[in-house]
């Protein structure tokens, strides 16, 4: 990790550097503005009596900026972190302040971004058109031979109304004292239908009053559990053989988000001439 000191203090700029040195981090010093060299640091250790801090933070956003502080004001702490920073520490303060807020605040991003690449990888794989009932009845059981199918209805569900999701594939090992949510969250549940036994009658047994889904392939009933049935349509839709305008019809519905009309022709072995033609026979909306 690549740290940056902009601290017009020297002999303090130089302590820092020297103990985060020591504790396996690469740091370098700057006393001004015009001293930051043109690369980018993890994190900046930012002085508030340094010239031109705030343009510091405007000019360096990606960065985790740490102030170091005085005195706290709006003009030393509120309106830097406004602009930008993540956290200040005041003055004087002991090192080990300086790596704690550091370890906590780079464990923070890692999080964050890993979570945004998991929402956007869960919104490519999900149908997004599948738009679930605005109030579900908990404990609720998804019938359903579609995994996706359900994961859709459950992911859109907690999207939409900006629900914290908890997941526990019951196929893996889990612990029953860590399955219980919040009352604005949400657990949702895989494999329902390999509990067995006693497994089953305790998951039942805690689902009682918990903000529980359940996705399963069988069609056995299961007292104390609100069911929904998903039809798979997209399925259903290929029994038997289809005809020529059936086929281009399911393959237009099914493609036309993904692609461009020029690829989508292409793939069809159309013109986009007649793919528009097709689209005004089929009544289908672009």
């Amino acid at each position: 990790m690549k740290i940056l000191i902009v601290e017009n203090e020297v002999y303090l700029a130089q302590s820092i550097a020297i103990k985060l040195n020591e504790a396996g981090y690469e740091s370098d010093i700057a006393t001004s503005f015009n001293d930051i060299k043109n690369i980018f640091y993890d994190v900046i250790l930012l002085s508030t009596n340094v010239d031109s801090f705030m343009k510091i933070i405007q000019n360096h956003k990606q960065s985790m900026i740490l102030l170091l502080v005085s005195y706290v004001s709006s003009d030393t702490v509120s309106t830097p972190i406004a602009a930008g920073a993540y956290d200040y520490i005041q003055k004087p303060f002991m090192i080990e302040e300086v790596l704690r807020k550091i370890k906590y605040f780079y464990n923070y991003n890692r999080l964050k971004l890993q979570n945004q690449a998991l929402n956007s990888y869960v919104k490519s794989v999900i149908d997004l058109k599948i738009h679930p009932v605005k109030k579900i009845t908990f404990p609720l059981l998804i019938k359903t031979n579609n995994q996706i199918l359900a994961d859709s209805y459950v992911f859109n569900y907690a999207f939409s109304n900006n629900i914290l999701l908890h997941f526990t594939d019951l196929s893996s090992s889990f612990n029953l004292n860590e399955l219980l949510v919040g009352a604005s969250e949400i657990r949702y549940f895989t494999n329902f239908q390999v509990l067995k036994g006693s497994k089953l009658e305790q998951i039942l047994k805690l689902s009682k009053g918990q903000n529980f889904i359940f996705h399963t392939n069988s069609k056995n009933h299961f007292e104390g559990l609100n069911e929904l049935c998903l039809e798979d349509k997209e399925n259903n839709d290929y029994k038997g053989i289809l005809t020529v305008d059936d086929y281009l019809k399911n393959m237009i519905l099914k493609w036309q988000d993904s692609y461009t009309d020029t690829d989508l022709s292409k793939k069809l072995g159309i013109s986009r001439k007649t793919l528009w033609e097709k689209r005004r026979k089929y009544d289908i909306d672009k």
